[in-house]
């Protein structure tokens, strides 16, 4: 399986799918043995955990996915489940990653595209030394991860690797979005934990001409240890390039809230990561 590993000041080696030796599918770590070899101010994110492996490549050169066990791995800080296109790989990471919110897992997400190999379009191999495969999909850009560093100041490596780390994140292919949660005049951004049983979330949304209107925007709500999220507050038809708004919350069991926003083309979103808050 495949592993996202940044700022990390020793390389650490990855083989048994490349190919390059005959019936060699020996890997150097996995799931179990990659924590003894991450540094402290590292991150390492599951890379498109759930994107079907292709046949031949399972066939040839052994290349697996990952499972639940292996997320809930506390070295690995979250899911990068938007890999350059909202395909089955976006839409099973999404269900899964809800699933282990739920029951109180606290895993974040994250988007980007494949940088091994593909340079600015999808390239993949079809058949080893053979053939390759290839599609406009996974553009540089095209899919983002939004951080943010409370620092103006400190806009560095090590501050933007922390706020990823802390899942002060949130992942777009177009508009800026953002969630925090105030609590006694303290703010609370994504990522963050607090205890409260009646707070307010700030929510701001900022779009332009390129990507069009505003169309939906929606708080959801998931009380840990139930089956399913709850839309907690909900705008649709607003057709503006920019929104802000506080709204109240009022909790009775301990759960989380995140948001997510759809542009007047549907194609077009972004979502948060979660804020959680314990009564």
């Amino acid at each position: 399986i495949h592993a996202l590993v940044l700022n990390n000041s020793k390389f650490i080696p990855g083989s048994g799918d490349s190919a390059e030796k005959p019936f060699n599918f020996h890997s150097d770590y996995n799931t179990k043995t990659i924590d003894s070899v991450l540094e402290k101010n590292s991150l390492c994110i599951a890379a498109h955990p759930f994107v079907p492996v292709p046949f031949l490549q399972w066939l040839f050169v052994k290349r697996g996915s990952w499972n639940i066990e292996d997320i809930k791995n506390n070295a690995i800080s979250g899911l990068q489940i938007l890999n350059g296109s909202r395909d089955k790989g976006f839409l099973d990471g999404y269900k899964i990653w809800i699933n282990l919110l739920l029951k109180g897992y606290k895993k974040y997400i994250y988007a980007g595209n494949d940088a091994h190999g593909n340079f600015n379009i999808y390239r993949q191999i079809k058949i080893p030394m053979i053939n390759l495969h290839e599609k406009k999909e996974q553009v540089f850009g095209h899919f983002r991860t939004g951080v943010l560093i409370n620092d103006d100041k400190n806009k560095n490596v090590t501050n933007t690797i922390n706020s990823l780390k802390k899942g002060n994140c949130f992942l777009t292919n177009g508009p800026f979005l953002n969630i925090e949660i105030i609590d006694k005049k303290k703010v609370f951004n994504m990522g963050a934990t607090l205890k409260a049983n009646k707070c307010s979330m700030k929510i701001s949304v900022i779009s332009n001409p390129e990507f069009g209107k505003i169309q939906l925007i929606k708080v959801i709500r998931g009380i840990i240890n139930s089956n399913t999220e709850e839309k907690y507050f909900i705008i649709e038809n607003l057709s503006k390039y920019k929104f802000s708004k506080k709204i109240d919350i009022e909790n009775h069991s301990d759960c989380y809230y995140r948001c997510e926003v759809v542009l007047v083309d549907e194609n077009i979103f972004a979502m948060t990561n979660p804020i959680w808050i314990n009564t």
